[in-house]
């Protein structure tokens, strides 16, 4: 106890260092947000597609999957003036991942990667419900965001190398 007799710290110090220690975290908040905002650009603008789908991007950039893999909210052309939205695509050696597909027109666009797996995932953000499921096609996955690595790792696990002539076609 003689110890802390010896120590005189005044109530200024203290609110210097409560100030300083805010200071600290709002600056690694801002560096955080600083960062992901970079990261995010390396694939999509600030402004695309939903905050949903932004955050997803980011997950996958964080979890090591290279940017040139990654295409968000694309809009591909399905003949007579119609398009179908895509909200995220993945190229894997495994085959491209087309992700929260209404409509998979990629497939039918994408003439050269006929013989390339096509996987599905529908990913559920938030409290959603599934109400009823009638069909889930093959190769077609429904996932809530904390499981997506885990399928993703079961999808490599599963399937052999697509069978790619040239694996820059993905990038």
């Amino acid at each position: 106890m003689d110890i802390l007799k010896n120590i005189n710290v005044s109530g200024s110090s203290i609110l210097w260092i409560i100030i300083a220690f805010i200071l600290l975290i709002i600056t690694i908040q801002i560096l955080i947000k600083t960062r992901n905002l970079g990261l995010l650009k390396s694939v999509t603008s600030t402004n695309r597609g939903t905050e949903t789908e932004r955050e997803l991007v980011l997950s996958f950039l964080k979890n090591g999957i290279p940017a040139q893999t990654i295409f968000h909210d694309l809009c591909v052309d399905k003949g007579n003036g119609k398009f179908s939205q895509i909200d995220i695509v993945v190229a894997t050696t495994e085959g491209i991942i087309v992700i929260e597909v209404k409509d998979n027109a990629l497939r039918k666009q994408l003439k050269q990667f006929a013989n390339i797996p096509f996987y599905s995932i529908i990913v559920f953000y938030g409290e959603c419900e599934l109400k009823e499921i009638n069909y889930v096609p093959k190769d077609t996955y429904l996932v809530k965001p904390p499981r997506i690595f885990e399928l993703l790792k079961l999808i490599k696990k599963n399937n052999e190398a697509a069978p790619y002539s040239n694996k820059k076609e993905i990038i």
